[in-house]
């Protein structure tokens, strides 16, 4: 060990235990930087002075929840939970109990801070509550609603193999693939009409009007097949099941819309499924 070194090691406070610990690998080198060593010997200090006033706060807590609280002679009952230590009624009752035990230690308390501390503290302990509550009532309404969102599942799923619905739902898509296929051909019509008289024919425009016309194709021939499997009959397209699909996809705010056999067919109908 330097005498540099030495001199410095003289110059600094007795070590605590946790120092001499922390610090040992730099204590047995022979020759570290004395700022080095002192950068430790702080840190380790600071680091112990933070433990004992966390072990301190910790101890006062507990004298605290020890304190006799007036909660039974003002009407209120809590559980652990509502002073637990994130919770903002913990210091409240630490308040109420101190209040409390400086009046019976024979202490000059003004009986409105009491009064004010019990106040406060009940006010959290309801707020607490009603906060279990609404998340109790959440989850309740949270069950109901998935318990009522599978039965509507295997209703359509039921409602799916039913010949009767997949005759109005497929006469519903029919009709739209049909009248989709008119305004297309209709369009085709108005393009070539066009190029007739101008001389310019819009290749593009034709190339999409005719993917479109293609899938419409596939659409009609799809929703044809379903009804050819159940051996029915598409249903006229201002037929009543249809125009209420219609009218309910469309939006309409009505009591027939909210029924569970309109709501599976508009859900089949919408492939929402």
């Amino acid at each position: 060990m330097n005498a540099a070194f030495f001199v410095a090691l003289l110059c600094l406070p007795p070590m605590t235990a946790h120092q001499r610990e922390a610090c040992a690998p730099y204590l047995s080198v022979p020759n570290v930087d004395p700022s080095a060593l002192g950068y430790c010997l702080a840190n380790a200090k600071k680091a112990e002075d933070q433990a004992a006033r966390l072990q301190a706060m910790n101890a006062a807590n507990a004298d605290l929840l020890r304190l006799r609280c007036p909660c039974t002679e003002s009407g209120i009952s809590f559980r652990e939970e509502d002073v637990s230590l994130r919770s903002p009624c913990r210091q409240l009752l630490f308040a109420l109990k101190t209040k409390t035990a400086e009046s019976l230690y024979g202490l000059e308390v003004p009986d409105a801070d009491i009064q004010n501390a019990t106040k406060s503290f009940k006010a959290c302990v309801a707020s607490r509550m009603q906060e279990r509550a609404d998340r109790a009532e959440a989850d309740r309404l949270q069950a109901i609603r998935a318990e009522q969102e599978s039965k509507f599942a295997l209703a359509v799923a039921a409602a799916k193999e039913n010949p009767e619905v997949i005759q109005t739902v497929s006469s519903a898509r029919l009709c739209d693939a049909r009248n989709e296929r008119r305004d297309v051909m209709e369009k085709i019509a108005n393009e070539h009409k066009y190029a007739r008289r101008v001389g310019v024919i819009n290749l593009r425009e034709l190339e999409d009007l005719k993917d479109d016309l293609r899938a419409v194709d596939d659409r009609i021939e799809s929703e044809t097949a379903a009804l050819n499997d159940v051996r029915r009959s598409p249903l006229r397209c201002n037929d009543p099941k249809i125009n209420e699909i219609r009218a309910c996809v469309e939006g309409e705010s009505s009591e027939r819309c909210s029924s569970e056999r309109v709501r599976i067919r508009t859900t089949i109908f919408q492939g929402n499924d």
